[in-house]
């Protein structure tokens, strides 16, 4: 699993999951104390590889 952090504000981010295995894999993301995940502006994708 690769993680990148880039940042938009100084007070807004987005993490970045790159899934390097072909099969499907769970993660937990322990956030910072002081930060919190924006609900309104998460998003998840599911994308499948084509043969």
């Amino acid at each position: 699993m690769g993680i990148t952090e880039h940042d938009l504000s100084t007070t807004k981010k987005v993490i970045v999951l790159v899934n390097y295995n072909p099969f499907d894999k769970s993660v937990a993301l322990n956030i910072k104390p002081g930060w919190q995940d924006s609900k309104t502006d998460k998003k998840a994708i599911k994308v499948n590889q084509k043969n």
